[in-house]
């Protein structure tokens, strides 16, 4: 993990690395063959999408020692492109995006997402659906103080042991 000043770690989106590669497979005309249940090469693609949930320390050695002696190069030899592209694009410390950035991604002990960010925000504007137009600055205040006051309620109930699943119904 990179670090940006004295403890914010960047750590890359697996969404956003897995749509770049999948978009890698879009120009060298891989789709189909991706999406092919039955072709090994497609199998084999499919597999590149578990590479960021193996270590840091780890990834590299297997993907160069074991992943790319499994490809089905004979079948396909697209997919020589497609090891030459994560190789020097992923694999390498000095790479563009090194396995630092997005190795490992599966643990748990790091937040990858924003999706919690997003809730928040989708409840949060949720409380100003109901006007039309945007609120004066009293209606802001009383929908932040209300919105306060629903999100201090559900952390207390949560403490307590109840359940954060009320909050879908608020």
């Amino acid at each position: 993990t990179h670090m940006f000043g004295p403890v914010i770690p960047i750590r890359t989106s697996r969404f956003h690395l897995c749509q770049s590669w999948m978009k890698k497979i879009g120009e060298l005309g891989l789709k189909t063959v991706y999406r092919s249940r039955k072709s090994e090469a497609g199998q084999w693609m499919r597999k590149c999408f578990g590479l960021p949930g193996i270590c840091i320390d780890s990834v590299t050695e297997f993907f160069n020692d074991h992943f790319v002696k499994t490809a089905p190069l004979s079948k396909c030899p697209k997919l020589q492109k497609i090891i030459n592209y994560l190789n020097r694009n992923y694999m390498r410390p000095n790479s563009l995006y090194p396995p630092r950035l997005w190795a490992g991604i599966c643990t748990t002990d790091l937040k990858t997402s924003t999706n919690s960010v997003k809730g928040w925000h989708q409840k949060f504007v949720g409380f100003f659906n109901s006007r039309k137009g945007n609120p004066n600055i009293y209606d802001f205040l009383e929908c932040l103080n209300n919105f306060r006051n629903v999100q201090t309620f559900l952390g207390m109930f949560n403490l307590l042991g109840g359940c954060l699943d009320l909050f879908e119904n608020v």
